[in-house]
């Protein structure tokens, strides 16, 4: 233990040897060189990064955690993004007094990759995370389209084709000509056929507002376009498979049809040879 200081330094070593070796060694010291990787975590270059989680992770246990988790609130999104992952592998038992804080990370955060990280830690502990209404990108709106959008009154809102908004229970139907299956419901209610999204509403549905409202329709439903594209590319790649499969047995029959056909060619010349043998003695 007197030595997991210079051990946990050599974790940043450019010859990846070193670090492995490295890692070994502090993995028999045990939870006392936990400290010491958690500062070479905080100070160290991102490539190394890797590698001291890895190292902190074989370790284990609370006091691992403990160690890590005040570098959630580091200033590099990178550092708190792997101890994030850190936390998530530890286990239920290690991190769970540091669930609140992970929390905090997957909701609030400013970087994209530290919340997918923090979610996915929290799911690893045991801890089902809140999916948001409006599935999109994950990148925030600009801050115009966002003041478009909460300066609207309640009302409907105009869609695609230049229908006006009409206030009461009725929606707006698209080119003011009656489109029931795209039409808008009042107090931007969801557009049939899309996700659940539940835009702000906008004053008459004409001008900026509108334009706002149809391009954060627009960015709400990114995640459905995705899924339904995840969807196409796993049904292809499945047939793609089934196809190979198909043609891999063919090719083992048609190998089958010329073994036998082989084999009954060989008997039949042994056959005749031996024939010819007897005919042979005879004469």
């Amino acid at each position: 233990a007197a030595h997991a200081g210079a051990l946990a330094e050599l974790l940043e070593d450019e010859d990846w040897q070193v670090p492995s070796a490295a890692s070994n060694a502090l993995k028999r010291i045990g939870p006392p060189a936990a400290p010491f990787c958690a500062e070479v975590l905080g100070r160290c270059d991102p490539v190394a990064r890797t590698g001291v989680v890895e190292a902190l992770i074989r370790i284990g246990g609370a006091e691992v955690a403990t160690a890590v988790a005040p570098l959630l609130a580091h200033e590099d999104p990178g550092v708190r993004r792997h101890v994030a992952e850190c936390l998530g592998a530890l286990g239920r038992e290690a991190a769970a007094e540091h669930v609140q804080a992970l929390s905090g990370l997957a909701s609030s955060d400013t970087d994209k990759e530290v919340r997918r990280k923090s979610k996915e830690a929290l799911m690893k502990l045991g801890v089902r995370t809140y999916i948001p209404e409006v599935i999109g990108s994950g990148d925030a709106l600009p801050p115009g389209m966002l003041a478009a959008m909460e300066s609207g009154k309640d009302g409907g809102s105009g869609c695609k084709g230049g229908g006006k908004g009409e206030k009461g229970e009725k929606g707006v139907k698209r080119g003011g000509k009656g489109d029931e299956a795209r039409g808008c419901e009042n107090e931007g209610g969801p557009v049939a056929g899309s996700a659940t999204v539940r835009p702000a509403p906008t004053d008459g549905g004409s001008g900026a507002e509108a334009d706002a409202a149809s391009v954060a329709l627009r960015l709400a439903t990114m995640g459905t376009a995705a899924a339904a594209k995840a969807a196409a590319a796993t049904a292809a790649a499945r047939a793609a498979a089934d196809a190979r499969k198909q043609q891999q047995q063919q090719q083992f029959q048609q190998q089958q049809r010329w073994t036998r056909g082989a084999q009954e060619c060989q008997s039949q010349k042994k056959w005749r040879q031996k024939e010819h043998q007897k005919q042979r003695q005879l004469t």
